[in-house]
């Protein structure tokens, strides 16, 4: 693959999710589903999960501005007029700001607290680039990325993942079955990394809120890079001719051949 410099830009979140160039969450959708599915894929709408994570991702990668960003609304029984007006001043007072609930403020502030005992979890928090935006090309393909966090110096990438456990078994089931390694694969490809050196933060969002951080193991990488260069291979096949490819073949395995007609 010819993959040319990327620029970096920094620009807002919402203006990265803007631009055309395909991304990592385009690719596994590919990856996961097809292209034709890519491209009719139902109206993206946040969810009070999205929100949370968007949440935790800001406190964990930048704590001294959390609080320009959030306020914590506090428990109120808005059937009562005076608890209801005191929520209208509340969010009045802040109403350049997002608002949290006292059961958000304290999963984040949870989590916080246990990246804080984590010395590996601190040092993958702590590079020198933190959620910037990456636009190049691969083959002649606009593609972009914005990592969490990432040290082009010592070379890594990490990326915080909330979830509701963090168990090795469980989290890798987890990263398959939501593409993370791809995603991770697509980062290192673009950023010149070896994926040896990306590591998944994962967080628990229940109590007591623990925090373990992974790497990818070779046969995983090796999974990603085949579901990569499929997905990518459907996306530059359909830019260039404007036909949208099926399936993966990774779909089937040998068990499956009576169904491949």
């Amino acid at each position: 693959m010819k993959i040319s410099k990327f620029k970096m830009v920094r620009d807002t979140n919402e203006e990265y999710h803007q631009n055309p160039a395909i991304s990592s969450s385009g690719l596994k959708v590919i990856a996961d589903r097809s292209v034709e599915y890519f491209l009719n894929r139902p109206e993206y709408k946040e969810t009070d999960a999205m929100k949370l994570g968007t949440a935790i991702h800001e406190r964990l990668l930048f704590p001294k501005t959390f609080e320009d960003l959030y306020f914590v609304l506090p428990k109120l029984d808005l059937r009562r007029k005076a608890d209801k007006e005191k929520a209208e001043e509340i969010k009045s007072q802040n109403a350049d700001k997002i608002s949290l609930t006292m059961a958000q403020s304290n999963i984040i502030e949870g989590i916080a607290k246990n990246v804080d005992k984590k010395e590996d979890a601190k040092n993958y928090l702590n590079g020198n680039i933190k959620e910037l935006s990456y636009y190049g090309k691969i083959d002649g393909i606009p593609v972009r990325f914005r990592p969490d966090c990432m040290d082009d110096v010592e070379g890594w990438i990490s990326d915080i993942k909330s979830c509701q456990n963090n168990k090795p078994k469980k989290f890798r089931h987890e990263i398959y079955d939501r593409k993370y390694h791809v995603q991770a694969y697509f980062y290192c490809l673009c950023a010149g990394i070896n994926p040896n050196r990306f590591r998944f933060i994962a967080v628990e969002t229940n109590p007591p809120y623990l925090v373990q951080v992974y790497g990818m193991s070779e046969r995983m990488i090796e999974d990603a890079e085949i579901q990569f260069n499929e997905a990518f291979f459907s996306w530059k096949v359909y830019c260039e001719t404007g036909h949208a490819l099926g399936y993966m073949h990774h779909e089937c395995s040998d068990d499956d051949d009576a169904f491949l007609l």
